[in-house]
C-alpha cells in the first residue's frame, strides 16, 4: 500500500483509503467493456440509467456482484419482489441517498414483500428500506455489514431463522 501511496495512485483521508480519480475511470471503462450493450452482465453497475434499466426490466443476471446507487439520481422504480433472483454473486448492494440522509421516502419502491436477498451478500446498505423486516428466505452468515439508516425495519426477519455454525 505503501508504493501506491508513493505513486499518488490512492491517498487515505480520515482512515480510508481514496483512489486517484484517473484510476478510478479506468476501472469504471473496464467494467463497462466487460458488455456493453447489456449492464445486466455486467460485474458491478454504478450508473442510475445503467441500474434502472436492470432493475426495472428484472435484467439482472448471475454476473452482477455490486450495486451503487444514488437513488437521487433515478426516477421512481417499483422492484419486482424477486428482482435479486438471479442476482446469485450478488455482494454488495448499495442504495444511498447523499443529499437527503434524513429523508424517508425512496425512489426505490417495493409494491410488495420482497422475497429474495443474495445469500453471499457481504455489504447491504439501504436508506429508507421500505419493510418492516428482511426477507425469510434470505440466509445473512455472509453479511460484514448492515447500514438501514431511515428505514422502516423493525426486525431482521419474520419467524425463525436457523445458522449453520
Amino acid at each position: 500500500m505503501d508504493i501506491l501511496k508513493e505513486r499518488c495512485l490512492i491517498s487515505i483521508l480520515e482512515g480510508r483509503i481514496v483512489m486517484h480519480d484517473l484510476i478510478q475511470e479506468m476501472g469504471h471503462e473496464i467494467v463497462h467493456q466487460e458488455c456493453v450493450n447489456d449492464p445486466g452482465k455486467r460485474s458491478r453497475l454504478w450508473k442510475p440509467d445503467d441500474i434502472y434499466e436492470v432493475l426495472r426490466k428484472n435484467k439482472g443476471t448471475d454476473a452482477i456482484q455490486c450495486i451503487f446507487l444514488d437513488t437521487c439520481k433515478i426516477k421512481k422504480i417499483e422492484l419486482h419482489v424477486e428482482t435479486f433472483k438471479k442476482m446469485h454473486n450478488l455482494r454488495i448492494i448499495q442504495f444511498y441517498n447523499p443529499s437527503s440522509p434524513s429523508r424517508i421516502n425512496s425512489n426505490v419502491i417495493l409494491p410488495t414483500f420482497l422475497k429474495i436477498l443474495p445469500d453471499d451478500l457481504k455489504f447491504l446498505r439501504w436508506d429508507s428500506f421500505p419493510q418492516r423486516s428482511l426477507p425469510l428466505e434470505f440466509c445473512p452468515e455472509n453479511l460484514v455489514k448492515l447500514d438501514m439508516p431511515h428505514s422502516r425495519l423493525e426486525q431482521l426477519w419474520e419467524g425463525d431463522q436457523l445458522f449453520a455454525f
